[in-house]
């Protein structure tokens, strides 16, 4: 997890990154189905793999946006916003 603190008046916000995990494992899936139920708090960001999130997106039928955002952007409500490490395509994870 990565975490960046910007000051406002004393107070911290705080960002969060949540990493996908092996794209080959269970963490595409987890992270995916979490998000979907609401049962990730936001804004967050995630690092990771979006050609990966994507084919397990649809593996798994859910309607998930997706957003690939770089490190400096801020993350916005209704968008999984994924920083593309770009490794890997789909092909590559079938």
């Amino acid at each position: 997890m990565v975490s960046k603190t910007h000051s406002t008046g004393g107070e911290a916000d705080m960002r969060i990154g949540i990493t996908m995990g092996d794209a080959s494992g269970v963490g595409p899936e987890l992270l995916l189905r979490a998000y979907d139920q609401n049962q990730l708090k936001t804004p967050f960001i995630v690092f990771g793999d979006i050609a990966a999130l994507a084919f397990a997106r649809k593996k798994l039928g859910l309607n998930v946006s997706m957003r690939a955002i770089s490190i400096d952007e801020e993350p916005t409500e209704g968008d999984l916003c994924v920083v593309d490490a770009g490794l890997l395509k789909e092909q590559d994870i079938q």
